[in-house]
């Protein structure tokens, strides 16, 4: 019988970068609109350790398990983003065909107002044993933030990704889009389960988005 074990990266502070340059992300295909700098820049980095999952490798390791390895409890967590781009008269001339008249012409109004803007993201968390990645795009104009849900003709998106796993299997279980108009919570949630021995879990990790474009985690 596996013994579970929970990882939670969750941060609360309300850390605002509109604009940023950006190294490093993986690119990861986006189903809406025009692609800003897909460069990006960290906008925060931290380092994790569970202390359930410490309690429950320490147990396995005292019981035999010689596969069990405290270093799947610690890992960093990365967010970040692109330079913010805003969406011009050619993107909209471009995106007409496949817009409703209702949906132009209110993206119509947006851009001549040069409110609606668009930025790419990605949060990656990394260690030793393994690496997964929600990334995408976003769109935002002050009053609403969108990703996968359309509004003004545009839609962003998002992707859960496992970049690698040695010793561990490892399955996604949640890639969501949940919230409100005026901000949007992105979530991945991943099932795993030690290769060799008696350990599983999941790990959770959530990203924030407001309607002036600001990201946190």
């Amino acid at each position: 019988m596996k013994k579970r074990i929970k990882i939670t990266a969750a941060c609360t502070a309300s850390l605002a970068l509109l604009l940023g340059l950006s190294m490093g992300a993986p690119a990861m295909a986006a189903t809406g609109g025009t692609s800003p700098d897909a460069r990006q820049t960290v906008v925060s980095r931290y380092t994790t350790t569970d202390p359930a999952c410490v309690a429950s490798v320490t147990a396995a390791i005292a019981a035999g398990d010689g596969h069990a390895s405290l270093a799947v409890c610690t890992g960093t967590v990365t967010l970040r983003q692109s330079t913010a781009r805003q969406v011009t008269k050619a993107d909209l001339r471009q995106a007409r065909s496949s817009m409703s008249t209702e949906s132009f012409d209110e993206l119509s109004a947006a851009v001549t107002d040069g409110v609606v803007r668009h930025k790419n993201y990605s949060q990656n968390f990394n260690n030793i044993t393994d690496s997964e990645t929600q990334a995408g795009d976003f769109y935002y104009n002050g009053s609403n933030v969108w990703v996968t849900g359309p509004f003004l003709g545009r839609v962003g998106s998002h992707n859960c990704t496992v970049d690698y796993a040695v010793g561990w299997t490892v399955a996604r279980e949640e890639c969501s889009d949940i919230g409100t108009p005026t901000q949007r919570d992105l979530r991945m949630q991943w099932g795993f389960s030690e290769a060799f021995g008696p350990l599983s879990g999941d790990k959770i990790y959530t990203i924030h988005f407001n309607s002036y474009g600001s990201i946190w985690q």
